[in-house]
């Protein structure tokens, strides 16, 4: 017996999950197919998918992958005791990732203007795209230098105004914005389209 569309109803409680629910004979068969079609469209074997279905239910919202993102210089700098992590979901060709690196006691800040590297490589066109946000926070002394996420090839530099508001942009680097210490921390988003 087929289900009619006045059969099914689709909801989306608080939570983020998608459920299709139908009033018919055998209806968990139908809906269990109707779930397997909808993931055959939206599966196109990309990591992190972000539709998955269980039984009856279909859920929706991004799996986040950690990865460890290159941090490189003139000098490449070196984490030590400091923290350096990402996290990443890529739907098709659209990659969002996330990150930050908090300086620890032992950490060295190389030379140069810093990169970092993306989680997947962008898209050849991307050229030198500005691709999200970046926040540089001096701890000690409470500021803050907003910048943006510039591609590089397989990584991405942070530029910023150096004077506000017409200011020419400065590369983050080991003295930029600031002489860099413990507790400081570099963080970003960034959105773009993968190779």
């Amino acid at each position: 017996m087929p289900i009619l569309p006045s059969q099914l109803a689709l909801t989306s409680p608080a939570d983020g999950a998608l459920a299709i629910a139908a009033e018919a004979r055998n209806a968990n068969s139908a809906i269990q197919t109707c779930v397997n079609s909808l993931l055959g469209i939206l599966d196109d074997g990309a990591a992190g998918q972000v539709l998955t279905g269980v039984g009856t239910t279909l859920t929706w919202g991004p799996t986040y992958t950690a990865y460890t993102p290159a941090w490189t210089g003139t000098t490449n700098p070196a984490i030590g005791n400091g923290t350096n992590v990402g996290f990443y979901v890529q739907v098709g060709k659209l990659v969002h990732a996330y990150g930050s690196i908090t300086m620890g006691a032992t950490t060295t800040f190389g030379t140069g203007t810093w990169a970092v590297g993306l989680p997947v490589a962008p898209a050849a066109r991307f050229g030198a795209a500005r691709i999200g946000t970046a926040l540089s926070t001096d701890a000690s002394a409470t500021a803050l230098h907003h910048g943006v996420a510039v591609v590089n090839g397989s990584a991405f530099n942070v530029a910023y105004p150096a004077a506000w508001p017409s200011g020419a942009n400065t590369g983050v680097s080991n003295l930029l914005p600031w002489a860099w210490a413990v507790s400081d921390e570099l963080s970003w988003f960034v959105t773009y389209e993968g190779a």
